[in-house]
């Protein structure tokens, strides 16, 4: 099983995106244009990309902790991108907000 863990801390306001990409630790799997919004819409979204010529299924983990390192929301959601292509994600956040002094943790595993 392959993990990857990395730590995006948005901005405070309400809302956030990027157009930064993300890169993971599986080769060919970035995260590209993720948002954070945090008003009516708790949630978190952005684009799974996939620049090998081979199908990925897997588990996308997102995880918000707090500045204290609890764990506030965490959840998993299935996974697959095509080859050469990309899979848009939106995770609705419970409880929680994704953005600081909180941080957002995104993991992929296969």
């Amino acid at each position: 099983m392959t993990r990857f863990a990395i730590a995006v801390i948005f901005a405070a306001s309400a809302s956030f995106a990027s157009a930064q990409t993300i890169e993971t630790n599986i080769t060919g799997l970035v995260i590209k244009n993720y948002s954070c919004f945090s008003t009516i819409n708790n949630m978190v979204s952005g684009d799974l990309i996939n620049r090998t010529t081979d199908s990925f299924g897997g588990k996308l983990r997102v995880k918000i902790v707090d500045v204290e390192g609890d764990i506030v929301f965490q959840t998993t959601e299935p996974v697959r991108v095509s080859p050469q292509n990309g899979s848009h994600f939106v995770i609705r956040l419970s409880v929680g907000k994704c953005t600081v002094p909180n941080k957002v943790q995104f993991t992929l595993e296969r």
